[in-house]
């Protein structure tokens, strides 16, 4: 741990994109303790979900009793769940100077329910610029990985799929299109990570790309 708190870069604000099985969970966790270690007050959140109310939207959105469920109804359920994120944990953080990480955020609604689900692109840019206000994220880091390898690395976990998962591969390959349109549009903030590799070389860049956004982790 530091002795002095590491300077915080403006809006420090980080998150994980990628497809169902690209290994974006354990990677957050790993920079999480990373960030905590190099003196940083951390919180880590995820979507949809995080505060209760939240949690309950999820628990709708990834029921896979809902085949029923509209692209339009789905688009808002998530954009509610994290516009209640954004109110109650993320801009208050921010404020404080706390380094947030969340696991998804507003680039998953729009490769998910734009790229993967054919609504209009600027309906949905639009819903999420309702849902965050000026709560954007600083770093978005999309972990980039073939969607049949990602299905089966999803396939050897316990459980059956969610009703996003359930939606099969050409979907997870319209994201993951999405995603890595995402990353050409906006390279300053989106960071492309081929995730396919061992999970300590997937972490190194992380790092990499950590420090080239300002913050301040020790060499490895």
């Amino acid at each position: 741990m530091l002795d002095v708190a590491p300077t915080v870069p403006e809006l420090p604000f980080i998150t994980v994109e990628g497809i169902d099985g690209c290994g974006k969970t354990t990677q957050a966790a790993l920079m999480v303790d990373a960030l905590k270690r190099a003196g940083y007050a951390v919180l880590a959140l995820r979507e949809p979900g995080g505060v209760a109310l939240s949690e309950k939207i999820r628990a709708l959105l990834l029921d896979p009793a809902y085949t029923e469920m509209s692209d339009t109804c789905e688009l808002l359920l998530y954009e509610a769940a994290r516009a209640q994120l954004v109110h109650e944990r993320i801009a208050p953080a921010l404020a404080a100077g706390t380094v947030v990480v969340c696991d998804r955020f507003f680039d998953s609604t729009t490769c998910y329910q734009a790229f993967g689900g054919g609504l209009d692109r600027a309906v949905v840019g639009r819903a999420n610029e309702l849902a965050v206000g000026a709560c954007r994220p600083r770093l978005t880091l999309v972990f980039d990985i073939d969607p049949v390898d990602a299905a089966a690395r999803a396939a050897s976990r316990d459980g059956s799929p969610d009703r996003m998962e359930a939606k099969g591969l050409a979907y997870q390959e319209r994201v993951a299109a999405g995603f890595r349109a995402l990353a050409a549009e906006e390279p300053d903030r989106v960071k492309l990570i081929d995730a396919a590799r061992p999970v300590e070389a997937v972490f190194a860049d992380v790092c990499t790309c950590l420090r080239g956004a300002g913050f301040a982790l020790a060499e490895a």
